[in-house]
């Protein structure tokens, strides 16, 4: 496996840049672009003696691996197959990296073996390897479905909360730069409430951009028990004074609640819930 991953590190350097003039060797790996991965490579080599060098391809071979995000805590058998993909994104896993780096992986990694009859035909046949894009491509289709699912639970609660906590909404013009709503809520849950997320959205009918819209929490001071009904002011930007409040269109939303301990019957909107889950339900 070892001796695969430097045959296409030769080629790197037959293809790359192997101007080192100019560079200063002390540095570290430069990954800004390939040619200055490659020049940096080789003005690192330069400061090595032959045996040193060993080490130090050995070490980069190492590292190009284990710092890829597909092959890392793989064996070199599984990595094989993502050897290309490695190797293309080794200016940017590798960037910054010191030669001191370099040599301690390599230092951590067995001499290669001597070629004999066992092991000369040992070497990976990558097409009976798993193909790197389906394994990609199932990785995908996984997190889809994942986020299909939560997109479907959090509409499914929601619609619960809009059942269960049923609100009406009452705009007040105040002077100055800001009116308010008030937020007339009844809680429908089994048990009490002691802080909600919404959203709200004010604007008039055939008007692209809202006045204003905004998600917020807002803490419920000695809760709100199972049956209670409360009136919950909210500061919001004004509108223009010369539009009768009959004319607004007005939409709040209840995006989650809290019980009393702080914690959540969803984790979104996280900004406005950081104290964990609640084991409590929306039925």
């Amino acid at each position: 496996m070892r001796k695969l991953i430097l045959a296409g590190l030769a080629t790197w350097f037959l293809t790359g840049s192997t101007l080192a003039e100019g560079w200063n060797p002390k540095e570290p790996i430069n990954g800004f672009s390939r040619d200055s991965f490659f020049r940096s490579i080789k003005a690192l080599s330069r400061l090595l003696s032959e045996d040193e060098r060993v080490i130090f391809r050995r070490g980069l071979n190492a590292l190009i691996l284990s710092d890829f995000p597909l092959t890392h805590g793989m064996t070199a058998q599984e990595a094989a197959p993502f050897l290309p993909m490695a190797l293309d994104a080794a200016h940017v896993t590798l960037d910054g990296v010191s030669l001191g780096a370099v040599m301690a992986a390599g230092e951590r990694q067995p001499s290669d073996p001597a070629p004999t009859n066992e092991n000369a035909g040992s070497f990976v046949d990558r097409n009976k390897q798993p193909n790197p894009f389906e394994r990609i491509a199932a990785l995908d289709a996984e997190a889809e479905k994942r986020q299909e699912e939560l997109e479907q639970h959090l509409i499914a609660v929601r619609h619960c909360l809009s059942d269960k906590i049923p609100l009406a909404v009452h705009f007040v013009r105040k002077e100055g730069l800001y009116d308010d709503l008030e937020l007339t809520l009844t809680n429908g849950l089994r048990w009490p409430i002691g802080s909600l997320a919404f959203s709200y959205v004010i604007t008039t009918e055939g008007r692209r951009l809202p006045f204003t819209q905004k998600e917020m929490s807002r803490t419920l001071r000695g809760g709100l028990k199972p049956g209670e009904q409360r009136t919950v002011p909210i500061t919001v930007s004004s509108v223009p004074a010369d539009l009768a409040p009959a004319s607004l269109a007005i939409a709040v939303d209840i995006l989650n609640v809290g019980d009393m301990e702080g914690k959540s019957l969803l984790n979104h909107p996280k900004s406005l819930f950081t104290g964990g889950l609640t084991d409590q339900t929306c039925e």
